[in-house]
C-alpha cells in the first residue's frame, strides 16, 4: 500500500515543513500533554550526567589565560608537573563522575 499524503490525518498535527524535525516534535509535545498520565523518571546516573553537563556548559570552551601560561612555560623550559597535585586532581575527577 502506498502512502502519498501525510497531512490531514485526523488527530495528528500537520507536518512542519521547516526542516527542523526536533523542533517540530518539541512543539507538538509541548502543546499536547501526554494522555494517560505518562511519566519519565531519570536514574541517579542520568541526573549526575545532566548536572555535570550543565556545569561544563557554564565553563568557557577554552581558557585562553591557562593555555597561554602553559605555552610560555613550555617555551622557557619552566613547565613542571607536581605528581601529587596531578594524582589529587585525577582522584577528585573520578569522585565527581562516579568512577
Amino acid at each position: 500500500m502506498a502512502i502519498n499524503r501525510i497531512d490531514g490525518v485526523p488527530g495528528l498535527p500537520r507536518p512542519d515543513n521547516t526542516g527542523d524535525s526536533k523542533g517540530a516534535r518539541a512543539r507538538s509535545s509541548e502543546s499536547a500533554p501526554a494522555a494517560g498520565g505518562d511519566r519519565v523518571e531519570l536514574s541517579e546516573e542520568a541526573r549526575q550526567a545532566a548536572a555535570l553537563r550543565a556545569r561544563a556548559d557554564e565553563l568557557p570552551e577554552v581558557r585562553d589565560d591557562r593555555v597561554e601560561a602553559v605555552r610560555k612555560a613550555l617555551r622557557t623550559g619552566t613547565y613542571e608537573v607536581d605528581p601529587r597535585q596531578l594524582a589529587r586532581a585525577i582522584l577528585e575527577f573520578e569522585d565527581e563522575v562516579g568512577g
